[in-house]
């Protein structure tokens, strides 16, 4: 039985492998000859592709802070090239384009930023557009580099979502720099329930005229601090000295409640009125302006009051009539908080931030008054003035004018009524 079973099964096992050494042999020639193929189309197709897909490019960005900036890039020799222009932008600032100048195979296009602002702490993306022969165009790849002040050796110290850079200092002064940014982004959340979700970069400056240099282009250079929440930059103006510590307290939470109001608003935060940003941002400072109340009760006294209207849109340009808008804004908000609590802040941001005017943004539960009777009643609870004595001070003029021209036509009456006198001849 085993010796007649065992001659067919050996057949079997035989041809087995035979069948699977001609596939293992088989598949690989296949496998070959689809690569070769694979090849040959490559060979056919990439000739094309590289004429009419992204062009190699050797890009340099050098840069004098405040200044100009730089751009020089090479290409392979084998395109022909008639024309090249760079495009570069800053964050969300609109595009500049600026045809470039061939000097010795190598493009360059020299950009003066004292005659054209560029953002500064921030991304700069750029590529180049060519112009070939036949006058077919390419671009490149995008580019990037970081435009920031180099005229300093910046040391830095992060503790998330915040990084300080610091040229003047220890590493003590940085970390206050750093506690007072923490402490700002836990309050001014708290408020408007919202957080920061990117790293904000700090850049400290120890002098006042350094920090003018930088940010000479973005708004009164009085001003020791700036927040640019679109690029999640954060620059002050922090000199040594005794007060160093009380301005640390002051401007840093100062510029980080408005990186929070801008997380919190979006693309609303450019319709937020001037007096409730600057308001709430000053409201967040740990130390305060002791002036504030002073300014705003001799503006009282002497019927100067600037009306909340007109801080919707920027605050004059004017030191003094600044300090008393930011002075207006800080103690406004305070009754407001006092009064309608968080909920009432946070009325009226999102109010605002969709679009409402500045009129009626405050006309929403649980405040439920226009600006003109939620400003009346701030003045008359909290500031002690008669709102009827004002008016009548602020229209006392016209009155003694009115009364003039009122009274001017009566006198010119009687004079023609006065009895004549008879003489008897």
């Amino acid at each position: 039985m085993n010796s007649s079973l065992s001659t067919p099964f050996r057949r079997n096992a035989w041809m087995r492998f035979c069948k699977m050494t001609v596939d293992v042999m088989t598949r690989p020639r296949r496998a070959l000859i689809w690569l070769g193929w694979v090849l040959l189309l490559g060979l056919l197709v990439s000739p094309a592709h590289a004429q009419e897909g992204t062009p190699e490019a050797q890009p340099e960005v050098t840069y004098m802070f405040g200044e100009h900036i730089t751009f020089r890039v090479r290409f392979p020799s084998a395109l022909s090239i008639q024309q090249v222009e760079v495009f570069f932008q800053a964050n969300s600032d609109p595009t500049v384009v600026a045809p470039m100048t061939l000097d010795g195979g190598e493009w360059g296009y020299q950009h003066d930023v004292r005659a054209q602002y560029v953002r500064v702490f921030g991304k700069v993306a750029y590529w180049f557009r060519l112009t070939l022969e036949g006058g077919e165009t390419v671009e490149t790849a995008r580019f990037s580099f970081f435009y920031e002040d180099n005229r300093f050796a910046w040391q830095t110290l992060e503790g998330v979502p915040f990084r300080v850079h610091w040229y003047s200092g220890d590493t003590a002064f940085a970390q206050a720099v750093l506690d007072a940014a923490r402490l700002g982004a836990q309050q001014a959340g708290l408020i408007l329930d919202s957080e920061l979700s990117e790293l904000v970069e700090i850049y400290v400056y120890g002098q006042l005229v350094d920090y003018q240099f930088a940010r000479s282009a973005m708004g009164p250079l009085w001003a020791g601090g700036h927040a640019d929440p679109d690029a999640g930059v954060i620059v002050v103006s922090l000199p040594p000295g005794e007060n160093q510590m009380l301005e640390v307290e002051r401007k840093i939470p100062h510029e980080v409640a408005h990186l929070i109001l801008y997380a919190a608003t979006g693309a609303g935060f450019s319709n937020l009125p001037t007096w409730l940003n600057e308001g709430f941002a000053s409201t967040l400072e740990q130390n305060p302006n002791p002036d504030y109340e002073t300014l705003v009760d001799s503006a009282v006294q002497k019927g100067t009051l600037l009306p909340l209207e007109t801080l919707c849109q920027p605050f004059p340009r004017d030191a003094a009539g600044a300090v008393l808008a930011y002075a207006e804004s800080t103690l406004f908000i305070r009754y407001v908080q006092t009064r309608f609590g968080q909920e009432g802040i946070r009325a009226m941001v999102n109010a605002y931030a969709n679009g409402a005017g500045c009129a009626q943004g405050t006309n929403v539960p649980p405040i439920n008054l226009s600006l003109s009777q939620l400003e009346r009643e701030w003045r008359e609870d909290n500031l002690a003035e008669n709102v009827i004595l004002t008016a009548l001070r602020e229209v006392a003029p016209w009155l003694v004018l009115l009364g003039v021209v009122s009274i001017g036509p009566i006198f010119v009456v009687v004079g023609f009524q006065r009895p004549k006198v008879v003489t008897n001849p």
